[in-house]
């Protein structure tokens, strides 16, 4: 009934890993009064139809927002588009709208300051690093070029599978902040000489290797969903 009162609850969408319920924001929501949902949790069909009588949905993906539309238009859920982030300053600003759309006051201090003080530990252990950002990170590689960017990593370069007109905001804020740093579209029949003649990195997040064979001494490093929380 999408008329009948909604409870303390919020639901997660868009989640792609198993959801870790240890982590600070079911610690954050819990301690307000609130239970966090997710699908995959839900062990029975009426749990599942529980999601329909939460009070706000966190959309985590731009892939997911037809479902909270779809569930707002229904079942009368409103929505909040909290959209994945490495950088803990974007973090907090979800949290922040998360306030004051639910009315109340999340702790969240204690985790933001532990989260700025790791970025500060990786800031120092990549000085003098260069980094190349892969199109295999979560789904818009230009979106995570900027939050390494913004917590002080030295993006020379980052891949993209396609240049859309939704990423705008991510290439004019890296065309104002980093403005050295390349874009290359990887589907483009001019990566060919890219690949013979690669501009040299330290470091590949997330990256095809095809593409940087020909790089010495390049270290890959694979990272798992872009989080929510910090």
């Amino acid at each position: 009934d999408p008329d009948q009162p909604k409870k303390k609850m919020v639901n997660l969408l868009g989640h792609v890993d198993i959801v870790d319920p240890n982590t600070d924001f079911y610690q954050v929501l819990q301690k307000a009064g609130y239970e966090v949902r997710e699908i995959r949790q839900c062990k029975n069909l009426d749990e599942f139809d529980e999601m329909g009588e939460a009070c706000l949905n966190i959309v985590l993906s731009a892939f997911h927002l037809h479902a909270a539309r779809m569930m707002e238009r229904k079942y009368n859920v409103p929505y909040f588009f909290w959209n994945e982030s490495m950088n803990p300053d974007t973090i907090k600003s979800n949290y922040e709208e998360l306030e004051r759309r639910l009315q109340c006051k999340l702790e969240i201090d204690d985790f933001y300051q532990a989260a700025k003080e790791k970025v500060e530990k990786m800031r120092k252990l990549s000085e003098g690093k260069s980094f190349a950002i892969g199109q295999r990170l979560d789904y818009v590689p230009v979106k995570a070029a900027c939050e390494l960017t913004a917590i002080g990593l030295n993006v020379k370069y980052v891949f993209t599978d396609q240049i859309r007109k939704a990423d705008i905001e991510y290439y004019e804020w890296l065309g104002l902040h980093s403005p050295q740093t390349h874009v290359y579209l990887s589907s483009d029949i001019s990566m060919r000489n890219f690949m013979y003649h690669p501009e040299p990195v330290d470091i590949l997040v997330n990256g095809s290797i095809m593409f940087m064979k020909n790089v010495e001494g390049l270290m890959t490093v694979e990272l798992p969903e872009e989080p929510y929380d910090f």
